[in-house]
């Protein structure tokens, strides 16, 4: 009886597998399990699938014909049994490179096929952001190695677009511009105030952008799109989560990214946060001296003191910390409408001015204290997308936003209790109707649109004594009265296919911008005036030719204008520039004009 029993184990053990052969199917390079994948016995007629886990019985299958896997993302291959033996039943599948052609939407608004841009727009896709994993925004932008990014401090990042910075670039993120009434000429840090984390992808364009986004687009346009809330593709709800932390040895940074998306078919909600914490700035061992700090001021005992610095490559009060977060709430109200409801909020910790702390004067260290106060932003933005074709449009977009923005800066002369403390409050409401209209070639298209901006700015000052308090009044950076800065503009462009190597894009801009500006106290500076206002309307237009000699070889010749209207900062600042060098307000100022010429060639090899 006992023999019986181990004889039927054995029998299982021994031969019943070999009824039955399982084959395992993976990728070929995380060998992770491939479902789905078709299974043929040489003929179509005979076929099944794998499982969840990638594995088939084929037991049935002919044993003297060929086996065929194939799967659409994957390149198909074949075996034979006595190959498939050998190879223990695993087949490793490659996957299949797809050549997918590229597009952008920087250059108008609207997606479009990158060969038929005349600007010269670089891309700056997610992978390549994974890949480098930018600490800000402004390294997201260097990134390109085209555009040139200046930092006075670790805390910043001014991009720099032929020789353009500042107000004379533009910044947009998913389609607002960021560009607000005290955008200064100086270098600026505001970029930092995204979050690299949530970016989708960053386009820069090359070159006067006026036609398309109005005044400041001088030098080129930063246009960072940010990631979108996914729906789901199946009844059933679709989640997904991406998670990131990173530590950097040369200033010791920490860190953390989340970020969570859950979707059904008609509702989907994306939610990130993202913490940073940066320490002080270490310098290469290849540098420039002047960057050096072999001496820092430290209050001792109530009194400013100077300290040697043991380690001068350590830029000493040069760290800062960071905390973003971004949600979004997408609705699919059918299938032509789309509303996105998206809020993006930045605050940025002090940050210490390290170009002004390493300054001298007489011999000595000139502040005690010099940094940018907490730079905080918030944008609440809706866009409503509509594709319907009809007499006015094939697709239109709603873009509405409301943005908060505030800065402060304060600094400290070297053994004086007394903290010069400047801070500005800016609210902008921007609203943009675009629309696109085929015509009754596909290969023609119109396009039109609106814009409005509205700038609302607050500016104060005072002078605070660190040791017991004590608040006084002091002059303001911009005047400290009512500060209205507002831009209107209307567009219109047109693009066709003339043939398949050849298209044309031109375009038109009215403009007008209109800067308010009044001095409530005058006597702190007793200036002649005591109102500003500046009035100004310019025509920009753009006409560009793209030639496809063939797939690898482009030709593109693009004629566009410029225009910038002065803002507040131009008109209305009070700023010690440089040492000796005061900058004053000029109510007199004129807008700035651009005329720009682009040829360019490119060959793929």
């Amino acid at each position: 009886m006992i023999y019986r029993f181990f004889a039927s184990i054995l029998f299982f053990i021994y031969f019943i597998p070999g009824l039955s052969q399982t084959v395992t199917i993976v990728d070929n390079e995380d060998r992770r399990p491939v479902p789905d994948v078709i299974i043929l016995n040489d003929t179509k007629t005979k076929y099944i699938y794998s499982n969840k886990s990638g594995k088939a019985d084929i037991s049935t299958f002919s044993k003297e014909k060929t086996i065929c896997f194939q799967h659409f993302s994957y390149e198909r291959v074949c075996f034979s049994p006595d190959e498939l033996r050998e190879r223990n039943y695993e087949v490793r599948l490659t996957k299949k490179i797809f050549a997918i052609e590229e597009f952008v939407i920087s250059a108008s608004r609207r997606e479009e096929s990158r060969d038929e841009v005349p600007n010269r727009v670089t891309s700056i896709p997610k992978p390549i952001l994974q890949i480098q994993n930018p600490q800000t925004a402004a390294d997201v932008i260097a990134i390109s190695d085209e555009v040139f990014v200046q930092k006075s401090q670790l805390g910043g990042g001014s991009p720099m677009i032929r020789g353009f910075a500042t107000n004379r670039v533009l910044i947009v993120v998913d389609g607002v511009r960021m560009n607000n009434a005290i955008y200064r000429e100086g270098n600026i840090q505001n970029v930092i105030s995204l979050d690299p984390g949530t970016l989708e992808s960053t386009e820069i364009i090359f070159g006067p952008g006026a036609v398309v986004y109005g005044s400041d687009a001088i030098g080129g346009v930063m246009d960072f799109n940010t990631k979108e809330a996914l729906f789901s593709g199946s009844k059933k709800p679709f989640f997904k989560v991406d998670a990131m932390s990173r530590y950097s040895s040369a200033n010791n940074e920490k860190t953390f990214h989340f970020d969570f998306n859950a979707g059904t078919k008609k509702i989907a909600f994306l939610t990130s946060v993202s913490w940073s914490d940066f320490d002080d700035l270490r310098m290469g061992s290849r540098k420039n001296d002047s960057y050096l700090r072999p001496e820092y001021v430290k209050r001792i005992n109530g009194q400013d003191s100077v300290v040697a610095n043991p380690d001068p490559e350590l830029q000493i009060f040069s760290g800062y910390s960071q905390f973003n977060t971004m949600n979004k709430l997408r609705f699919r109200l059918s299938p032509d409408i789309d509303l996105v409801l998206s809020n993006h909020f930045s605050h940025l910790s002090n940050v210490p001015r390290y170009d002004r702390l390493i300054q001298y004067k007489a011999g000595k260290l000139r502040y005690g204290d010099w940094y940018y106060g907490p730079q905080v932003w918030m944008m609440n933005n809706v866009q409503l997308t509509v594709r319907k074709k009809n007499l006015i449009f094939n697709e239109a977009r709603l873009t509405a936003a409301h943005q908060n923005y505030m800065e402060s800066r304060h600094d400290r002369s070297f053994s004086n209790p007394v903290i010069n403390e400047q801070t500005e409050k800016v609210t902008v409401f921007s609203l943009n109707l675009d629309f696109d209209r085929n015509l009754k070639s596909n290969n023609e298209l119109i396009y039109y649109g609106f814009e409005a901006v509205l700038n609302d700015i607050s500016s104060e000052a005072q002078s605070r004594d660190i040791i017991n308090g004590i608040i006084s009044s002091a002059g303001s950076r911009y005047p400290n009265g009512e500060n209205k800065y507002n831009s209107f503009s209307v567009h219109a462009g047109y693009k066709n296919n003339l043939s398949e190597k050849f298209t044309l894009n031109t375009g038109l801009r009215y403009n007008h911008v209109a800067l308010a500006s009044e001095i409530a106290d005058n006597s702190f500076y007793n200036f002649p005036f005591t109102e500003i206002s500046i009035s100004n309307g310019a025509l920009t237009g753009s006409a560009g030719m793209v030639c496809r000699i063939n797939e690898k070889f482009h030709t593109s010749l693009n004629a566009s204008t410029g225009f910038r209207a002065p803002n507040l900062d131009d008109a209305g600042k009070v700023f010690d520039s440089a040492p000796g060098v005061v900058v004053v307000p000029n109510p007199d100022l004129k807008p700035e004009y651009a005329w720009n010429i682009d040829f360019s060639i490119s060959k793929e090899f």
